[in-house]
């Protein structure tokens, strides 16, 4: 194969021949310039229809160059050549596009192909025999060139030449530059298409991801060789704001800053020299309100039609939204890649279709192994099955956060939580699932919960003791929640005796299926365990981790605790005060391990609860005990606030005055007295808190509104800072009783003194009136002064009856002591005043208590007591309804004392005649009817014999006398003269 080509080189030719070549050079090479110029006019005309540029250079290499045909196949993606685009080619064009879809490019193609370059082949029958454009033209040149630009080959420019022409390096170098640029524009053509396809990506990813991205308009511009602008077109006022006319003369770097200019001239300029395009440019230029806007510059070389250089056709294009968000998703990239979470992108089947570094970085695959993989691979638990049952509702969801389990290539497996979003673009649906690992806020999360398990715990247990019903449940439950709490196998409490001698299992809880020790561990000698005891006498922990390993000082505490199969155990001391009461403890009999800081606090607040709780309980019991002595005494109790307000009253406080304890407690002091104690209250108390006052009487209102006379002994006491009154009150009522009755007893003992010495200074003379008298009545005398005579000795002799009950009174008589049955003396009363009683309508009722016993007494002086109150009953029932009931009763008293009670249904005793009953000379009766020594005279006898009488009564409802007489002699009757 030959190959037609004129060089430079050697000696210049001077026959015609030469100079025919030359011309026939020339020609051609101005016919190649021609071409491409009107190719490169081609190249910015129809920038983006391929179809239409590769036409276009077919037809200008046949019209404009003189060639006999050309024709252009591309080479697609695969690698295959297609046929594309022809001019001046004829019937033999079906048989090469045949054989180039076949994949088989005709010799000349495949050499420069090889060749990398433009290359003229002389066609013949050798080398080119089967092809078709040989056939037809038969021997001819073809110039061929590919189309390669970069490192891509986009197919091949072939030509025809006539058998006369002659190429010269330089039109080939031409012609391979025409190639290259062709190339160029189909580069460009793609990557304007591409561009337009990444930007609506870009615009679809955007308006997903922000909205931001926007389509902006192109901006059109020519410069001279100078470049400077010669066209502007109008779209300059919406990019730059400026009128195009005002940019004619100036240069793209006059719309731009020092910095950029300088930067753009560096890049550009070499291109310029070379006269080669400019693509995809970015440059910032300043708007005319002085803001920046980013373009994207691409411009092709202009030449005129003798190929000079005459400037640029270039368009612009406003990116700064697109390098925005361009930076943006470079961002939102370098941002997924480096996330810290693992991102899956994943089909509808379950295949991962992306994966992000730290998904590979935390399951330990690459990209590529997890691409080939599915979400059960990772998932354990998870099926294809389930997958394809879960989608729908994964879909339907939208968006929808899941805890998981993922398992690394190792087959470690840990907790993640899963954000997955559904999305949907064109009709490609997929998930878009975050997944964080989680293993350290599940372990946060486990200590919160244990935390709060622990919180709860300690809180329910320090609930329970207060206001327990039982102590004991409390504890068992309390053990039972710190066991369960800490997982150990039993969980116990151990109290020393009061001697601390020995040491008794009081309280247990054991695991399920594990044996109760409690019965095994009763009155254990405390001196056999000195090692145990010694640790909790110093307020150490006994923390055995195990059992197995104890030291030989502990050999006693070993042999019991092996006894048992513990492991390990944990106690605690229980202190009560500043002494050791006993202790707390856990054990495991399933292994051998350590106990956790947190059990061993666990277990330190349970026990300081505990104690708590047995040391409140010791001091309940003692205060209980300290209640109890104060409701057992007979004296009422208050404790009150200097306001008056109660704090407490015993048992005696409230039911002697017929009030509930509520009742009471909800009283003021002064509600318990009259109204004129009631008013004495203020200045008391403030006595009482000054300490001039500690004892004084007042008086109580019972709630019946009955009163009593009550003696108040006082102090002051602290109670949590606050000065309270304690207040003893006790009922003086019987006091005050028994000193009107000494009043009255001094009373009568000073009368009874004075009757005495009238009573002796009168028997002296009426003895002799009696003894005189007595003897003249012996003898004879006249009628009437016999009859006076008895007169005078009727009336000295009942005068000597006064003086002898006189006598009486002042006990101025001997009296018989010996034993005397109470129920004869009354019975003969009443036998000497039967007929009395029946005459006046008065029944009689006798109780008496069988096996009464004696007294020592004289049974004439209690027969007197006993006959003047019987006479005294009779006389007012027969005043008051002419008759009525006298009931006489008699009962033992504590073995000492017996009673006799004498009550009539009489119309009673005035309140203000009760007091005076048994003074001297005092009576009810009319004038006449009673001397008013009578019940005097019983109080002397009464209290002569060592006891007592009183009368009770309410005005209208009878009348009843007491009289208590001691059993035997307790005391000797007063026998003096």
């Amino acid at each position: 194969m030959a190959i037609a080509r004129s060089t430079n080189s050697g000696p210049a030719c001077e026959n015609a021949s030469c100079r025919q070549i030359d011309e026939s050079r020339i020609r051609h090479l101005n016919q190649t310039l021609l071409a491409l110029r009107s190719i490169n006019r081609l190249i910015t005309r129809d920038n983006k229809d391929a179809q239409g540029l590769l036409d276009g250079v077919c037809h200008v290499l046949v019209e404009t160059q003189g060639l006999m045909q050309a024709w252009i196949a591309l080479i697609d993606a695969d690698g295959k050549p297609f046929f594309a685009s022809q001019a001046g080619m004829g019937q033999e064009l079906d048989q090469l596009v045949e054989k180039i879809t076949d994949g088989r490019l005709p010799a000349c193609a495949r050499r420069a192909i090889l060749l990398g370059r433009a290359v003229i082949v002389d066609v013949g029958s050798e080398f080119c025999g089967h092809c078709a454009v040989y056939e037809r033209h038969g021997q001819h040149s073809a110039m061929v060139a590919p189309l390669k630009y970069g490192e891509k080959l986009w197919g091949i420019l072939n030509t025809a030449l006539s058998d006369k022409s002659v190429v010269s390096d330089e039109e080939l170098g031409l012609f391979g530059e025409m190639a290259e640029d062709i190339a160029f524009a189909l580069n460009n053509i793609e990557m304007e298409a591409g561009k337009r396809d990444a930007e609506a990506a870009l615009q679809v990813s955007e308006k997903r991801l922000r909205n931001l991205v926007e389509t902006t308009s192109d901006l059109v511009w020519e410069i001279d060789e100078n470049l400077k602008y010669t066209y502007v077109s109008p779209h300059m006022r919406n990019l730059l704001g400026y009128e195009p006319s005002e940019l004619i003369g100036k240069t793209p770097y006059d719309l731009m800053g020092p910095v950029e200019a300088a930067r753009v001239a560096k890049v550009v300029d070499p291109i310029i020299k070379r006269r080669k395009p400019i693509n995809l440019l970015i440059n910032v230029n300043r708007h005319r309100d002085g803001r920046s806007v980013i373009l994207e510059t691409n411009a092709v070389p202009v030449f005129d039609s003798d190929g000079v250089f005459r400037g640029y056709h270039g368009m612009d294009r406003d990116v700064t939204e697109r390098e925005k968000v361009e930076s943006a998703l470079e961002l939102t990239q370098f941002s997924v890649e480096r996330a810290a979470d693992g991102i899956y992108w994943v089909e509808p089947s379950g295949k991962f279709m992306a994966v992000n570094e730290a998904a590979c970085r935390i399951l330990g695959y690459t990209s590529e192994e997890l691409r080939s993989m599915s979400v059960w691979d990772i998932s354990p638990g998870m099926t294809k099955e389930q997958w394809s049952k879960n989608w729908p509702k994964i879909k339907g969801l939208g968006t929808s956060i899941i805890e998981a389990r993922h398992r690394t290539k190792n087959g470690d497996v840990f907790p993640v939580e899963i954000s997955r979003n559904y999305l949907k673009h064109g009709d490609k649906e997929y998930t878009c699932s975050f997944a964080r690992d989680i293993t350290e806020r599940k372990k946060a999360e486990e200590i919160i919960k244990r935390r709060l398990r622990v919180e709860e715990t300690i809180s329910r247990v320090s609930a329970r003791f207060v206001g327990i019903v039982s102590l004991d449940d409390a504890i068992n439950a309390s053990l039972a929640d710190i066991g369960q709490l800490c997982e150990a196998d039993r969980a116990y409490l151990f109290r020393f005796s009061d001697d601390e001698k020995a040491v008794d299992n009081t309280h247990e809880w054991c695991d399920g299926g594990v044996s109760p020790q409690k019965a095994n561990l009763q009155n254990l000698p405390i001196e056999a365990f000195p090692w145990w005891v010694g640790q909790l006498g110093r307020n150490e922990t006994v923390h055995i981790q195990d059992v197995s390993a104890m030291p030989a000082e502990a050999a006693a505490e070993k042999s019991i605790l092996e006894s048992q199969g513990i492991k390990a155990v944990l106690v605690l001391p229980i202190n009560i005060g500043n002494e050791l009461s006993g202790f707390i403890g856990l054990d495991n009999i399933a292994v051998a391990t350590a106990w956790p800081d947190e059990d061993i606090s666990i277990l330190r607040m349970a026990a300081n609860i505990i104690a708590s709780a047995l040391e409140k309980a010791g001091i309940e019991e003692e205060l209980r005990l300290r209640a109890a002595l104060l409701d057992a005494a007979m004296d009422s109790t208050f404790l009150y606030s200097p306001e008056g307000e109660l704090v407490y009253v015993n048992e005696v406080a409230h039911t002697a005055r017929g009030y509930t304890l509520t009742e009471m407690m909800q009283m003021h002091v002064e509600e318990l007295r009259t109204s004129y104690e009631a008013s004495l209250l203020p200045a008391q108390i403030e006595a009482i808190l000054d300490g001039r006052l500690t004892m004084f009487e007042t008086v109580h209102v019972r709630k019946d509104g009955t009163t009593m006379p009550v003696e108040v002994r006082c102090q002051t006491v602290d109670h949590a800072g606050r000065a309270l009154i304690m207040a003893i009150t006790r009922d003086i009522t019987e006091r005050i009783k028994m000193q009107e009755r000494l009043v009255v007893a001094d009373r009568l003992s000073s009368i009874g003194e004075m009757a005495a010495g009238i009573a002796h200074e009168i028997n002296n003379p009426l003895t002799g009136v009696i003894g005189f008298s007595e003897l003249l009545l012996e003898r004879s005398l006249p009628s009437d002064i016999k009859a006076d005579m008895e007169v005078i000795h009727h009336e000295a002799m009942r005068t000597s009856t006064i003086v002898k009950n006189m006598l009486a009174f002042a006990r101025q008589h001997k009296a018989i002591k010996k034993p005397v049955a109470i129920h004869e003396v009354i019975d003969d009363v009443l036998r000497l005043r039967s007929h009395e009683h029946e005459m006046n309508n008065i029944r009689v009722n006798t109780c008496y208590e069988t096996l009464l016993p004696d007294i020592e007494g004289d049974p004439f002086q209690l027969q007197q007591v006993f006959l003047n109150l019987v006479i005294n009953a009779e006389y007012f029932m027969k005043q008051a309804h002419g008759g009525g009931t006298l009931t006489i009763t008699t009962t033992e008293s504590n073995g000492e004392n017996i009673l006799i009670k004498i009550s009539d249904d009489g119309p009673g005793i005035s309140p203000e005649n009760l007091g005076r009953l048994f003074n001297p000379f005092f009576t009810t009766k009319e004038v006449g009817k009673g001397t008013g020594l009578g019940l005097s005279i019983c109080h002397g006898i009464v209290n002569a014999h060592g006891g007592d009488i009183r009368a009770e009564s309410g005005y209208g409802k009878g009348a009843t006398f007491i009289i208590e007489l001691p059993v035997g002699c307790k005391r000797e009757m007063n026998t003096d003269d």
